[in-house]
């Protein structure tokens, strides 16, 4: 039989005994610490969850703000929703954005419910402007989207506003060495060079329609047969020009091989063309005046293409008296001989009815003014 433990025994039995509840202890505390740190963070988590949607409660994900890119198109349709992640309905007045290129469906006056969310119908009108910068094989765009929008139990309190940024890349189909077409000014009888316009495919296209507005034809020149051709636009006027400003347009069409439009450039053709026989100056401001006091100016009539005609009368109306026309003297030159009769501005006319060389007539006016004064 073994007998009795010792007392060394039993002190190192009693030193083990503390050892293992110390060790207990020990894992419980740090067991403790570990699950209140955890606690901690999952608390601090909820709270920056909870601070963000009070402070963005609309959210639209990333990849529906990027439409990459898009081939250029006067309307190019795109979906984007947006998500309310907030435990409250919320009521959006309206929807702002940055540039008319871009329409948006519904616009104001609706409510993202509470967890849910609401697509948005955009409309893009995908043209290149002179402000987009190149970007890789096109160029860049961005355009802001900003909701208005209020709580759904207070939508008349303080308004919030929540911005997202649209933005992709524009591949052009065809690129011009022009935009605007200058033609100067002319007379109506001059004959003008042709503008040539130069078109580079950036796309695979077949051939170019042309339309025009004005007194304007256009014909194309395929210079090459790849599948991505250049072509040159020969712009020249259709006929006689008419007397005006030239604020026309021309219309380039891209077209496929199967026959399908693609989106159209414009072409601005800007100048002036003037009447061929003229009576210069036009205007005549005599100034200040006294009464009783003799005015002689001198107008020229004549052909800037320096074409033949024939001043059939030559007549004068208005308070402003024309006491006499006399010419012509050398060059064309008239003296218009005039007189101050009242106090006051007064007016008159001057009109000369010539017939030019292909008969037709024109009747050339010069506007006279002075303001009399007393002696």
């Amino acid at each position: 039989m073994m007998g009795a433990p010792t007392d060394q025994v039993r002190a190192q039995q009693s030193k083990l005994t503390r050892c293992c509840w110390l060790a207990a202890l020990l894992a419980l505390l740090v067991f403790a610490y570990q699950g209140a740190r955890f606690a901690y963070r999952a608390y601090a988590t909820w709270q920056n969850d909870k601070q963000a949607v009070e402070a963005e409660p609309l959210v639209v994900s990333e990849g529906e703000l990027n439409v990459g890119e898009v081939l250029e198109t006067n309307k190019y349709q795109h979906v984007i929703t947006i998500r309310n992640r907030s435990n409250s309905d919320i009521h959006i007045q309206r929807i702002d954005v940055s540039c008319e290129c871009l329409e948006v469906s519904p616009r104001q006056d609706f409510t993202v419910a509470a967890g849910q969310a609401l697509p948005l119908s955009l409309t893009l009108r995908a043209t290149i402007l002179p402000s987009h910068k190149r970007f890789g094989r096109g160029y860049g765009f961005g355009v802001s989207v900003r909701a208005r929008y209020s709580g759904e139990k207070n939508r008349y309190g303080k308004e919030r506003t929540k911005e997202w940024l649209l933005q992709g890349t524009i591949l052009p189909v065809i690129t011009l060495s022009r935009q605007v077409v200058d033609v100067g000014t002319h007379s109506e009888c001059a004959t003008l060079p042709e503008e040539l316009i130069e078109v580079k495919a950036e796309q695979p296209i077949e051939t170019l329609r042309c339309l025009t507005t004005g007194d304007w034809k256009a014909r194309v020149t395929k210079l090459d047969a790849t599948a991505k051709p250049r072509f040159r636009i020969a712009l020249s006027p259709n006929g006689r020009l008419t007397p005006r400003l030239v604020t026309d347009e021309l219309t380039v069409i891209p077209v496929t091989a199967d026959g399908k439009r693609l989106p159209a450039k414009e072409v601005r053709i800007l100048g002036e063309i003037r009447p061929d026989i003229v009576a210069t100056p036009a205007v005549i401001q005599a100034g200040r005046r006294k009464l009783g006091t003799k005015i002689t100016e001198w107008v020229r009539v004549h052909s800037l293409t320096g074409r033949p005609f024939t001043i059939e009368r030559v007549h004068a109306s208005g308070e402003l008296c024309a006491r006499a026309v006399d010419g012509p003297a050398s060059d064309g030159l008239y003296r218009v001989q005039l007189s101050v009769q009242r106090v006051g501005k007064e007016e008159a006319t001057v009109t000369f009815d010539v017939r030019d060389q292909a008969g037709v007539k024109h009747a050339l006016k010069v506007e006279l003014s002075d303001e009399g004064q007393a002696k």
